[in-house]
């Protein structure tokens, strides 16, 4: 059976924003559940080859949104490097969408699919949530649970993993307000914080299952592969 083919968007992993990589974590995963993974670069012009060439889209966890994106308001924290790669991952997504070609969204790119969507951000959950109950945390290791959450059992996560709870880890300090249309909640924490989105071509989860050697974190990536077939 031919492997799928699945483009990932790069981060950039130096201080002078002259290199650019993903955590091979992310590579692992797609490669020992069943496919092939590429680093594309940000380049605008390649985005519909991008379309053409990829059955798939992974976009990964990384650095806030910039304001910039989410509203045109201009931050001394935001950089122009971090903007470009904003706008170029809402590009990329809108393209696979219409492309009809599955998108998995962690973290950061759930966070951005639901800003693409007209859905809006906790700009930083510890001041902004109320009912935070501390379950949620951006100094915690990627590899051990931190919490549970809770599948929505009418959504396409629980016909995944066939649980109705499971335990995940947590890094972060932004996360979904508003839901974006066309998108329904998946999974969501104990403190109301929503955990995981989805629509026909897409899932997102804030978590990062790519860090989880878990059944549940592997049953993800097995259904996004086998959308991208």
């Amino acid at each position: 059976m031919t492997r799928p083919r699945i483009a990932l968007t790069p981060r950039l992993v130096s201080d002078d924003n002259h290199k650019m990589g993903v955590n091979l974590a992310y590579l692992e995963a797609l490669s020992k559940n069943g496919a092939k993974a590429y680093i594309v670069h940000n380049d605008y012009q390649s985005i519909d080859d991008y379309v053409e060439e990829f059955d798939g889209l992974l976009v990964c966890g990384g650095d806030d949104i910039t304001l910039k994106y989410l509203n045109g308001e201009i931050d001394s924290k935001d950089n122009d490097d971090n903007y470009r790669q904003d706008l170029f991952e809402a590009l990329m997504m809108e393209a696979f969408e219409k492309a009809k070609k599955p998108i998995f969204g962690i973290c950061r790119g759930h966070q951005l699919y639901n800003v693409l969507k007209g859905g809006t951000l906790y700009q930083d959950i510890d001041k902004d949530y109320k009912d935070l109950k501390g379950l949620h945390s951006s100094d915690q290791s990627f590899r051990g649970y931190r919490h549970e959450v809770t599948i929505k059992k009418d959504s396409s996560l629980y016909r995944i993993i066939d649980r109705e709870r499971i335990k995940v880890n947590s890094f972060h300090h932004q996360a979904i307000k508003d839901l974006g249309r066309g998108l329904s909640i998946g999974a969501i924490s104990d403190d109301g914080i929503i955990e995981a989105i989805e629509s026909e071509h897409f899932i997102g989860v804030q978590w990062h299952p790519e860090k989880l050697n878990d059944e549940a974190s592997f049953r993800i990536f097995r259904a996004f592969i086998e959308m991208c077939r």
